[in-house]
Order: C-alpha cells, then sequence, then structure tokens
C-alpha cells in the first residue's frame, strides 16, 4: 500500500510541474530589439501588472489574446527603442526552462523635431530573468 501511495504522489507531482502558467509573473525582463539595418538594443524593463487580457510595462499597456500580445511602446531611449514602437508577438515559457519569453516583430515610428521621419523594422525577445 506505501509502494501505491508513493506512486501517486510521484505521478501527481509530475502532472502538477507540467502545468504552465497563463499569465507572465510580474518583474525585470532583459530586452533586445535587432533591426534590420542597425544595432541591436539591449536593456531591461519592468513587467508591474500582468493580466488574462492586458500587460502593463513602464507606462505602456499591451493587449494580451491568448499566447498573442501586441501594443504600442513609447520608448524612453533608454530600455526601448526611442519614439513609438508598435509590437505584435507571442509569449511562451518552453517546456522545461523557467524562464518566459515574448518574441515577435517591431515597427519604430521615428520623429525628429521636423515631424514624422519614417519607420525602421525588426525583431524582438523580452524574457524573464
Amino acid at each position: 500500500m506505501e509502494k501505491f501511495t508513493l506512486l501517486i504522489f510521484f505521478v501527481s507531482q509530475l502532472l502538477l510541474s507540467g502545468c504552465k502558467k497563463k499569465e507572465l509573473p510580474m518583474g525585470l525582463y532583459k530586452t533586445t530589439f535587432i533591426y534590420v539595418d542597425q544595432e541591436s538594443i539591449n536593456g531591461v524593463v519592468e513587467i508591474s501588472e500582468s493580466f488574462d487580457t492586458k500587460l502593463v510595462i513602464g507606462l505602456d499597456t499591451l493587449f494580451k489574446d491568448g499566447k498573442k500580445i501586441n501594443g504600442t511602446l513609447i520608448g524612453s531611449g533608454n530600455n526601448l527603442p526611442s519614439g513609438v514602437v508598435e509590437i505584435k508577438g507571442e509569449w511562451s515559457r518552453p517546456f522545461n526552462d523557467d524562464r518566459y519569453f515574448i518574441k515577435g516583430a517591431f515597427i519604430q515610428h521615428y520623429y525628429s523635431h521636423l515631424g514624422y521621419e519614417g519607420d525602421f523594422y525588426g525583431t524582438f525577445e523580452i524574457k524573464s530573468y
């Protein structure tokens, strides 16, 4: 009987450890924005709120629909590309990895003192520590 109880315990622990969270945890995340024709920008951002339908980074709100994430970041130039950055991507947590990832594509709308100057494109990755 004791062996059967141990077997049930280990099977239940294995099943519970395989369950993935449905929300990204709050905290610090490393960022990498890789431009098509420019150097990449690396930084750190904080996810301060995380819900089923939205995610808050700094003062910006990104919208979630299942695994999909999209929205606009107003970058400060220190941790994100400067200007208005539209992102579209998906979040994931690979099996047997404690880190969470948001990966996708971005468009940065570049403005100068003269107004709108053009767009820069690339891919991004945001990952938890």
